[in-house]
């Protein structure tokens, strides 16, 4: 109150006059001295909360609220970020420490430095007690804001990103109708887009006035709020924003999400603070403005020492002390300090002073987690209205209850401890019968609005097991989980779905469709989520109770989300994947339906491992047969998606070229910006592959455009990565070493394991062409070792080991590979630059008759090139067949090959590549004598290396 009527007056001046007028403050206290104690709302200062102590009364503290000392350091560098922030320089802090250390206060004193240097502050916390809705800390925060702007403004920092935000925030929805309804949730990026549009928001908002945003108390955040701050964290470096999150020092198993989930926070912290014990000399200071008496120091010394310096410690132990009147006294006087063993039962004293019905009411508030709203609480209790405040003012006086910053009407206990003091006291029985009504209260206070309140009732009627119906539990974690899953918190959904089950679990005859839809609607959320592992587990366990309850539908959508979201993605050597989609199949039988032709889709994109491509492509064909037939729109997208995944090794461009573009034109009339982005990406794979790189050009630019409108990591990675292989194409490097960073970056969002893949092989293009392979070597051993199955990791592994002078390792690698034919490098996309791999192998190594099997197997595609979109390019094949026939001693077929392959790369604009088929030929022309053409053709190739800089050409150059 006090400090409400300050902030509102001209200037602190005015506000010394008030309280000295109005409070009877001493007018001597320094004005700096009363600006803490009003920021702080020192209850000394409020006769509502409690009255003023005569200066030496029996030494109890006056102004331990309000007291800030020590931190130095930690405020000099957070008063650094601060800076930086409003300069335009935003940054993410981490402060640490354990329970009761001061992380707390210090973002206090942080936020009142904020404030008087203009920022706008907001605030969230996370509810440790559970049952919060997902992203609740950044709800907090951005309703704070929406609460205190101006519509209009808000409308213009909003900006497109308006109807996305409106997904955490719905209130959005009623101060503007105007609202488009967000893209489907059933994109692959949706949640990417959620990020990026709150995030593109808070830096608007920013621009205007800095914002401080501080995040209380995220080791008890759930894993969506966490994931956001680590999104968050890399969109700072230029925002007027500061982010300062609090977290206690955990202890996490290892695995644990959200352990995990604050390692990559961490990853992203511009500033870490770890925050200690405070030194003797600052409990002396504490002790000294807290009461009136000057301690002696071997008293000082014995409470820093059992209380290590922690500040809630510190403050207790002193508290108590002065209580008893014993904190004039010396340390010898008093014996060995009687401290508890922990932090616990010195605030179990502290408790034991309130009256009885107050300890009672804060027994039954702890049950509701370290914030509660007073109307639960009367209910809670049986009492009347207005009857409860008065009961809890000695908690209120004491500190031990304070009011909730930004929350008007909630209270939260002043420290975690002390409503885990309080639970813990609780007997088992007791709190179970405390949770149930805690539920049937909130239920009942909630009426029609209880769907604001699903994971709050979920989490209470959990707690209540076995004194409550297990179906009441697993109906409202379920809808808590759908509610989750409505805003992208897949996390958050995987839990409560897993709430839901071990509810279910407990019924007496568990209805086998309940615990169906359940692992269905885990298995989805858990993949969402990226936990595929886990998500194939939940969907084994669907597919076997579909299977016993005799539902072909619901085993085809088990099989389908255990074969994972994307249709064109391989087995790689899953043994489940390829028979639980034919089991599921046959199961449907021959009726057209969207769900058969999704079923025949993904099959054919599985079965993309196999070498004969001719099975796959019926399957791929009959899938869009059975789609076109069901008049299916969404279905027949998904069918030519699978069978375009299928025709990859095909020959006949043509038709690809064809399937590629239906699908671009079924896009296009649907509004499906992602389906066009897959048959841009199809197209690009056919043009690649037949040198026109005109054409990858402009469907890279047209996969660009829309992957800035979708604003979706898949997306953009991809178009990234293209561009990145037309740079390595044309020989740019500098732009390559740019690209090809900036492409795994944006990958590791979204696509993870597929822009690893990509960025291993395109690193080693970068690198040799540098004359550096040997620093790409340890990125291409892991993914060649995480994916044995896939062949084509091998072959380029091969070649660098051949690079890098690896011999002995290329020859093994080579030798693997080369057994009956290469029989084990498929014959799809991936063949042609897998080929150009193994002959540099074989060059390197000079095996000559390994030379001529690669030749025959690769001859027929001598008008083609070794791309493999976005992996990379080698150039012509007609090159490489070149090299070949150079070491089977064919020289007029070398150079044959090596004319044509400089024409060919000549046009698609691959001039490095133009210069190592200089460079061959020159070689095989000193054989036939003709030095002087030979002459030119090697002046020519060392031109283009100095001038691009091409390492890997200039060495192979005579000096």
């Amino acid at each position: 109150r006090c400090g409400r009527q300050a902030e509102a007056l001209a200037s602190y001046q005015d506000a010394r006059r008030v309280l000295v007028e109005q409070l009877g403050i001493d007018p001597g206290r320094p004005l700096q001295e009363l600006e803490r104690a009003i920021l702080n709302q020192d209850p000394a200062l409020d006769p509502v909360v409690a009255p003023r102590a005569e200066a030496g009364e029996r030494g109890e503290p006056r102004r331990g609220a309000g007291v800030f000392v020590g931190r130095e350091r930690e405020l000099a560098l957070l008063d650094d970020a601060l800076a930086g922030a409003r300069a335009g320089r935003g940054g993410l802090v981490l402060l640490s420490g354990e329970a009761g250390i001061g992380k707390s206060r210090l973002s206090d004193e942080l936020a009142e430095r904020a404030q008087r240097a203009g920022s706008r502050v907001l605030w969230g916390r996370c509810w440790e007690a559970g049952g919060a809705p997902a992203f609740w800390p950044w709800v907090q925060a951005l309703r704070a804001y929406v609460r205190d702007s101006d519509p209009d403004v808000l409308r213009q920092q909003l900006g497109r990103d308006a109807e996305d935000v409106a997904q955490l925030l719905p209130e959005l929805r009623d101060l503007f109708d105007d609202l488009p309804e967000p893209p489907s949730l059933d994109s692959e990026d949706a949640r990417f887009r959620l990020f990026d549009s709150t995030a593109a928001f808070l830096r608007r908002a920013a621009s205007t006035r800095p914002l401080l945003v501080v995040l209380d108390d995220m080791h008890a955040a759930d894993a969506p709020s966490l994931l956001f701050l680590e999104f968050v964290a890399s969109e700072l470096a230029d925002a007027r924003l500061l982010v300062l999150a609090t977290y206690r020092d955990p202890e996490l198993p290892p695995g644990d999400p959200t352990a995990a989930a604050l390692a990559g926070v961490a990853r992203r912290a511009g500033m870490r603070i770890s925050l200690g014990g405070l030194l003797e000399r600052e409990v002396a200071s504490y002790i000294e403005q807290t009461s009136d008496v000057e301690p002696s120091p071997s008293l000082v010394t014995s409470i820093a020492s059992e209380t290590e310096g922690n500040p809630l410690f510190v403050g207790e132990i002193v508290r108590l002390l002065a209580a008893d009147g014993r904190l004039a006294e010396p340390a010898d006087a008093l014996g060995r300090l009687a401290i508890p063993e922990t932090v616990k039962e010195v605030i179990g004293r502290r408790l034991s002073r309130l009256p009885a019905d107050c300890r009672e009411l804060l027994s039954l508030a702890s049950v509701l987690g370290r914030e509660f709203q007073p109307n639960v609480l009367e209910v809670l209790a049986d009492r009347v209205p207005g009857e409860l405040l008065p009961l809890l003012d000695d908690a209120i006086a004491t500190r031990i209850v304070t009011d909730m910053p930004g929350a008007p009407g909630r209270l939260r206990f002043a420290h975690a401890l002390i409503g885990d003091t309080l639970y813990d006291a609780l007997p088992q029985t007791r709190r179970r019968e405390l949770h149930l009504r805690a539920a049937e209260t909130i239920e009942q206070l909630a009426g029609a609005d209880v769907d604001a309140h699903l994971s709050e009732l979920a989490h209470h009627f959990y707690r209540a097991l076995p004194a409550v119906e297990p179906e009441r539990v697993v109906e409202y974690a379920r809808r808590a989980g759908d509610h989750a899953e409505s805003v992208l918190a897949h996390e958050e959904a995987a839990r409560l779905y897993e709430t839901a089950l071990h509810a279910h679990a407990l019924r007496t005859g568990a209805d086998q469709a309940v615990e169906l839809a359940l692992l269905l609607a885990l298995g989805d959320a858990l993949a969402r989520a990226g936990d595929l592992p886990s998500a194939q587990d939940a969907f084994l366990g669907a597919a076997a109770l579909a299977r016993a309850e005799g539902s072909a539908d619901l085993l085809a959508a088990a099989a389908i989300g255990y074969g994972g979201r994307t249709v064109w993605a391989r087995a790689s050597g899953d043994p489940v994947i390829v028979p639980l989609l034919e089991e599921a199949l046959a199961g449907l039988g021959d009726d057209d339906t969207p769900l058969r032709a999704r079923i025949l889709a993904r099959l054919a994109g599985a079965r993309r491992d196999e070498h004969d491509p001719a099975p796959r492509v019926a399957i791929g064909r009959l899938a869009v047969e059975t789609a076109r037939r069901t008049g299916d729109l969404d279905a027949i997208s998904y069918a030519l998606r699978g069978l375009c995944a299928a025709q990859h090794a095909l020959d006949d461009h043509e038709e690809r070229l064809r399937v590629a573009a239906e699908l671009r034109e079924i896009a296009r009339s649907a509004g499906d910006h992602e389906a066009e982005c897959e048959a841009l990406a199809a197209e690009l794979l056919v043009h690649g592959e037949v040198n026109d790189f005109d054409s990858v050009r402009r469907l890279q630019e047209r996969l660009a455009a829309i992957s800035e409108e979708l604003r979706q990591p898949s997306q953009r990675w991809l178009a990234m990565a293209v561009e990145a292989l037309l740079a390595l194409h044309e020989g740019r490097l500098a732009d390559a070493e740019r690209l090809v960073a900036g492409a795994r970056e944006l990958g590791a969002r979204a696509e993870a394991v597929l822009a690893a893949a990509a960025y291993a092989i395109q690193l080693y293009l970068l690198r040799r062409e540098q004359g550096r392979a040997d620093e790409a070597y340890e990125g291409l051993r892991t993914i060649a070792n995480e994916r044995p199955t896939r062949a084509f990791f091998r072959c380029a592994r091969a070649a660098l080991a051949v690079d890098a002078g690896r011999h002995p390792e290329a020859r093994r690698l080579f030798e693997e590979l080369a057994a009956n034919r290469f029989a084990v490098v498929p014959r799809d996309n991936e063949w042609l630059l897998a080929g150009a791999f193994l002959v540099d192998t074989c060059q390197g190594l000079g095996d000559l008759p390994r030379a001529a099997v690669l030749y025959e197997e690769l001859v027929h595609l001598r008008n083609r090139s070794t791309s493999d979109v976005p992996e990379g390019s080698a150039g012509a094949m007609a090159r490489h067949l070149g090299v070949l026939a150079a070491i089977l001693g064919r020289d007029e077929e070398a150079v044959a090959h090596l004319r044509a392959a400089i024409e060919i790369d000549e046009a698609s604009g691959g001039r490095p590549w133009v210069a190592y088929a200089q460079a061959e030929l020159a070689d095989v022309l000193d054989r036939q004598g003709k030095e002087d053409e030979a002459r030119v053709l090697r002046s020519a190739a060392a031109a283009t290396a100095a001038e691009l800089g091409l390492g890997r050409v200039a060495a192979r150059l005579p000096s």
